[in-house]
């Protein structure tokens, strides 16, 4: 048997590596590199059960064009010269008679992320076109943005170091096993305190030193009143307010309205325990802020990211051996015209969200929901062609089913690249083609902010194949070249394969493929401290005013409250009441079982077995109130839709006015419970996280 190391691509933030133990050509199991800088040979379930994806009967095996209607699921097999010279001659007829700009990529995380995404950028970007729509709009990008214009940049966790650590809307037990919760479960053995801020008890805040539930969507109001407390009680840092923030006075003056007491009426936290927040997160030195994707699916997902993220400042927690740790980004070519993105192309993309998607930096990409509102209204100009790479918009994005008629009437080409046959793949394509997995193909792999094994490591890597490609998939990469060269890009893609572009983005910082290729662990480096300590005070930070920005002269220019004012959710029991009469249980779609990832890997037996189904919880004394019983089938109703699981009674999850269920499983389109339209204006998130329901037993 002989041991191949690589690196998982499980999910969106993997970059751990692993021992995958081949025999005959065949996958026997899977293992964690030990010692590697990502993971240190941790792994989560999905990373030991990836192997069941090289045998797994749903794979698609080779090129198909559609034989019957779209949605028939009526299928002949084609070469793959036959579907390329096909796409191409369409791609090349759409851009000549309507524009370039008419021909769109979806992206999603499953077959990788930035490794292949920089080839789907080059193609889209040389084609002419700046529509690549992505799910990031509800994932990561309002992070990256409210970052990125109040302190220049997303920080990483120094959670080595800390003292304190404020959870916020995250579940790292489940979502980040081998690397976050492991360093943070190490951190609580030393003693750092632990708080857990979730309207769900989940399994992250079972070892809370102090648990905060909240009513979804008005974390905002709690972080501005964390922020009142701080300052009344003189715990922020007045050397970093008065020398390199800007703004903090009319900050301070803001938060004054928001006393505990208060806090309290909007957020059902008590006012005792915003107290014990404020004094323990301000009090103790360091502490650092984890904030996850909980707060990025709401209708006020900026304004809160923004509320939250003025605490480190407020603390002076940045730029800290303990805190919040800024990484200059290495210094890449622009081999993929991404710089062109930036300019022309989105401006005539089809977003309406030109100011956050300007804001969002390597991820040049845009949401799904200015994909929707395009199919929608034709406007600015209709989406006739759309080329789907590891995406599935209709398991994961509100008011699909809606929409999907409106897909299948008005593309003249739909492409689907993916392992596995998606909602996608046979309701919408014309052809469909089949993908490698992470554990078939080279990649290149490297650490981005917000995801690393260490708050000063630099890491990259290859991802390199492990076994034989299944039938005749191709990877990412290879498609994006071969339809290229067939579209007349040739000069855009010199590279015969990922290893030489790999080569040539590299050479500025000294690293070579072949240096990568030798080590399956990459090069491992470390930022020096003395480059992150305190290093606003020999450059400031990379923001307008050189400053961290209370008062954000970004949003200010573009026309947006430059303050971070809280705004009840669109979709609540008070924005709503009389909706509440009907609805009366708040509906939060945010679950992120530790089996799986988005819509991957509920194929694979052994994790299947172990979750079969979706269910909902729901608290025990709303459950007796409706006279349902552990395993009922019930039905949940929103003013959108309806979806019938299994019921999961708990006293202790969940509180008796909120229900609780997981997504991402596309036979039962639990997102059609959600809207479409209601939501955030500066960057279209969807309010999956604060909605409402009612909940009654089914036949």
């Amino acid at each position: 048997m002989e041991v191949k190391q690589t690196i998982c691509g499980g999910c969106a933030q993997s970059d751990c590596g692993i021992d995958v133990h081949v025999a005959k050509g065949k996958i026997r199991f899977i293992e964690g590199t030990k010692g590697h800088p990502y993971n240190h040979g941790n792994l989560c379930p999905k990373g030991i059960a990836a192997g069941e994806m090289i045998t797994d009967p749903n794979r698609v095996q080779y090129p198909m064009k559609r034989a019957g209607e779209r949605g028939e699921d009526k299928w002949t097999r084609i070469s793959w010269d036959e579907a390329l010279d096909t796409i191409a001659k369409k791609l090349l007829e759409i851009k000549e008679r309507y524009g370039p700009e008419q021909v769109a990529f979806s992206r999603g995380t499953g077959p990788g992320w930035e490794g292949s995404l920089f080839f789907h950028q080059l193609f889209l970007f040389a084609f002419g076109s700046g529509n690549l729509f992505c799910q990031g709009h509800v994932c990561k990008f309002p992070r990256v943005v409210v970052t990125g214009t109040m302190m220049g940049g997303e920080p990483d966790l120094d959670i080595e170091h800390t003292n304190c650590i404020l959870l916020w809307a995250s579940n790292p037990a489940d979502t980040s096993l081998p690397n976050y919760w492991s360093r943070i479960a190490r951190a609580k053995k030393r003693g750092v305190k632990l708080i857990v801020v979730d309207p769900r008890f989940s399994r992250s805040a079972t070892k809370a030193d102090l648990y905060v539930p909240i009513r979804p969507g008005t974390d905002g109001a709690l972080a501005l009143g964390l922020a009142h407390l701080i300052i009344k009680e003189g715990l922020y840092d007045k050397q970093f307010v008065e020398n390199y923030s800007h703004g903090f006075d009319e900050y301070a003056e803001l938060v004054k309205e928001f006393r505990p007491e208060r806090v309290e009426q909007i957020t059902q936290v008590p006012q005792e325990m915003v107290r014990e927040i404020a004094l323990s997160y301000g009090g103790i030195k360091p502490s650092l802020l984890f904030v996850g994707n909980g707060v990025e699916q709401l209708t006020n997902s900026i304004q809160t990211m923004r509320a939250i993220y003025c605490l480190p400042g407020l603390t002076g927690n940045i730029g800290v051996k303990g805190g919040h740790i800024l990484h200059p980004p290495p210094p890449l070519p622009d081999l993929v015209q991404r710089g062109r993105f930036f300019g022309e192309l989105l401006e005539k993309s089809a977003t309406r969200h030109k100011f956050f998607y300007s804001k969002v930096g390597g991820g040049a990409a845009i949401g799904i929901d200015d994909l929707y509102e395009t199919i929608r209204t034709g406007e600015p100009y209709p989406i006739r062609a759309l080329l789907c790479t590891g995406s599935s918009f209709l398991t994961i994005h509100p008011g699909a089913e809606q929409y999907k008629e409106l897909f299948r009437k008005n593309l003249e080409l739909m492409v689907v690249h993916d392992p596995f046959m998606t909602k996608e793949a046979r309701e919408l394509a014309d052809i469909v083609l089949p993908a490698t997995t992470f554990l078939e193909c080279w990649r290149l792999r490297f650490m981005r902010p917000g995801f690393k094994g260490g708050a000063y490591t630099k890491w990259m890597a290859i991802q390199r194949p492990v076994v034989e490609p299944v039938g005749e998939s191709w990877p990412d990469e290879k498609f994006a070249m071969e339809l290229g060269r067939r579209v007349g890009l040739e000069e855009y893609f010199p590279w015969k394969n990922v290893l030489e572009f790999t080569d040539e983005l590299l050479k500025p910082i000294g690293l070579s493929a072949e240096q990568l290729v030798k080590d399956p662990k990459g090069f491992v480096g470390k930022l020096p401290e003395e480059d992150a300590i305190r290093f606003y005070e020999k450059n400031g930070f990379n923001t307008p005013t050189k400053k961290f920005e209370f008062y954000n002269t970004s949003f200010e220019k573009a026309g947006f409250d430059p303050f971070p004012r809280y705004t009840e959710p669109e979709v609540s029991p008070v924005s709503q009441p009389k909706l509440a009469e009907e609805y009366p249980l708040i509906l939060d779609i945010g679950i992120k079982p530790g089996l799986f990832s988005h819509t991957q890997y509920h194929t694979i037996p052994v994790l299947h077995a172990l979750m079969p189904d979706p269910w909902v919880e729901i608290h025990s004394l709303t459950a007796d109130k409706l006279g349902i019983t552990d395993g009922d089938s019930v039905r949940i109703v929103s003013p959108n839709g309806k979806v019938n699981l299994k019921a999961r009674i708990s006293g202790a999850t969940v509180s008796p006015n909120l229900v609780y269920m997981p997504y991402g499983w596309a036979e039962y389109e639990i997102n059609t419970l959600s809207v479409h339209g209601t939501a955030d204006p500066m960057c279209g998130s969807a309010p999956n996280h604060a909605l409402m329901c009612r909940i009654e037993k089914a036949e």
